[in-house]
């Protein structure tokens, strides 16, 4: 879903149905603190930090100007208000952890509940994103659903699944899972099962009782997955931008 939002930031970096006016009002309460903020006892980069914050809010607001929705910024400006956004929740969030950064507790929760909602213009899934990845998963597994049993059942320990470790690994999957989804945390489904199932081999005979070969391709995987996705997703997103 990241890779599939970042390859056309032009049509859809944006909540199209979010209404201007819902980001105006705490964008000033945000400001409204930062340019009051006592920056003389600030460092270098933190005084940078406060003046960017500033002159990113005000280049937003400009972006909003005569808009009432966000699908009327201009489509060449959308990947900068939603660059900027990022920037500064990032920057906002990274003040707040510095101890010489004087906020009281009011400006802080003010600060966390406005760029919640500023946030939002960004943090969403269009409905047919959601539906071809949910529609390209379901198919996957209608197809490769044997090689998967096979792998998680059978290859990663040295003795099939029992029952009660299938149950042990498949609650505490699901349990990592919730827990994840409600915190907002970013883990693979896959991972979270191939490493219970192999917690609870482990559990039952050491650790001699996995499959050395099967553990170490599957690290390798996940090893790869990152660099390659990145590059993969960065050269999409490159090649369609200049396209659209």
């Amino acid at each position: 879903m990241l890779i599939l939002i970042g390859i056309v930031p032009a049509f859809f970096a944006l909540d199209m149905n979010m209404q201007t006016e819902k980001l105006n009002k705490p964008l000033s309460q945000v400001e409204s603190i930062i340019h009051v903020l006592d920056t003389s006892g600030l460092s270098a980069s933190d005084r940078r930090k406060v003046t960017g914050i500033i002159a990113m809010q005000k280049e937003l607001k400009s972006h909003f100007l005569n808009t009432s929705s966000l699908s009327q910024v201009a489509k060449e400006k959308r990947f900068e208000v939603r660059k900027n956004i990022l920037v500064v929740d990032r920057d906002i969030k990274a003040l707040m952890k510095q101890e010489d950064v004087r906020f009281s507790e009011v400006d802080r929760e003010i600060l966390t509940d406005n760029m919640k909602v500023i946030r939002k213009a960004t943090d969403y899934s269009p409905i047919w994103v959601i539906l071809i990845i949910s529609t390209s998963l379901g198919i996957g597994t209608m197809i490769g659903w044997k090689r998967i049993v096979k792998t998680i059942g059978e290859k990663i320990g040295k003795e099939h699944l029992t029952y009660a470790q299938g149950a042990s690994a498949e609650f505490v999957a699901a349990s990592t899972i919730g827990l994840s989804s409600f915190w907002g945390w970013p883990v693979s489904t896959t991972q979270i099962l191939s490493s219970s199932v192999a917690g609870s081999m482990v559990a039952s005979k050491g650790v001699k009782n996995l499959q050395p070969a099967t553990v170490r391709n599957i690290l390798l995987t996940w090893a790869l997955t990152l660099p390659v996705v990145v590059v993969l997703s960065g050269t999409l997103f490159l090649l369609f931008r200049s396209i659209f």
